[in-house]
């Protein structure tokens, strides 16, 4: 890591592109320490935000530059552009503060419950934040006052998909993770919709563990892992444990995102980059997400559940013979 400083530097990566000022001036009310935002689709920047603008900001603080995100940190707020397929922007305010985006190109935003979601003809996003920031969309800009402690969030849907996307929206998704490399050593990046929080304890080709704590219940995690971990042909070669259960495998997003009960279950999709996997968990507790070989040892437990489906799948075939 190391830190940036002076006059507005412009920032690639794979996923964004923007300019960022650790110094700017005030404008109309605001500080504008990022511009030009622009999220990349097949190659090319999208315009998403032509500028956002902080109310109370100190200038000629670094910005902290990392693995996975840049920081800027001061008595007033924290703000985080996260450099992820998500490419989000998170803003947390220590000080009662407002922070400001103008859309750009044809971008819109409209109010959805406690998120406002954003779109144009190439890339789309959401806002989520908690019920005591007021927000306000004024044509193309879009303002939140935010009190202290409170936390305002945007992500960008990495696809033309809006799956995932429309249940952050809906209060359905507590966590999401990437899980990635540099050389040889582990990078992760986790955007926390709740009081939640996971790291991983290990990463390998033959499998993932992370650790899930905070209040998750009743809630999804999305983890996006990268093809360098889990190197395995399909989705079907994959299963998930839970604290060394095994989950039941849902049939598609919807189930894990949208439906509740006491079951916890998961879904895998490989991806062009890795795996997708989002796991439901239905109560509060701290857990370890396990995921390797779907030929792994069940142990007894596992052992249990399937012989038992074994002597079901055998009385009902007894039965038909009986019958004919």
């Amino acid at each position: 890591m190391f830190f940036a400083q002076g006059a507005p530097v412009p920032r690639e990566s794979a996923y964004s592109s923007y300019v960022y000022d650790a110094n700017p001036a005030l404008q109309n009310n605001y500080y504008y320490p990022l511009a030009d935002y622009a999220v990349v689709r097949n190659g090319n920047p999208v315009s998403v935000f032509t500028s956002i603008g902080v109310a109370e900001f100190a200038a000629g603080n670094d910005f902290l530059i990392d693995d996975t995100m840049i920081t800027h940190e001061d008595a007033y707020s924290y703000l985080a552009v996260h450099e992820t397929m998500t490419t989000v922007v998170e803003f947390e305010a220590k000080a009662d503060n407002s922070i400001k985006f103008d859309l750009g190109g044809d971008t819109g935003a409209i109010r959805s419950g406690n998120a406002i979601l954003i779109g144009g003809e190439d890339a789309s996003g959401v806002f989520v934040f908690p019920p005591d920031v007021e927000t306000a969309i004024n044509g193309q800009e879009v303002v939140f006052d935010v009190p202290a402690d409170s936390v305002v969030i945007f992500r960008a849907d990495p696809t033309p998909d809006k799956t995932v996307g429309s249940a952050v929206a809906g209060e359905r998704i507590a966590a999401e993770m990437y899980l990635g490399s540099q050389g040889d050593y582990l990078v992760e990046d986790v955007v926390a919709f709740d009081n939640v929080d996971m790291s991983a304890l290990a990463a390998s080709d033959k499998q993932v563990d992370v650790l899930l704590s905070g209040s998750a219940a009743g809630k999804a995690v999305m983890l996006h892992i990268d093809g360098v971990y889990l190197d395995y042909g399909s989705a079907e070669d994959i299963t998930v444990m839970l604290d060394d259960e095994r989950l039941r495998e849902a049939d598609d997003f919807s189930e894990v995102f949208w439906e509740t009960g006491d079951v916890p279950r998961y879904i895998a999709v490989k991806t062009d980059s890795g795996f997708d996997v989002a796991v439901y968990i239905p109560q509060y507790q701290d857990y370890v997400i396990n995921i390797g070989s779907a030929e792994r040892d069940l142990g007894i437990d596992g052992m249990a559940t399937m012989l038992a489906a074994i002597g079901i799948v055998g009385v009902a075939v007894l039965a038909l013979i009986r019958k004919d």
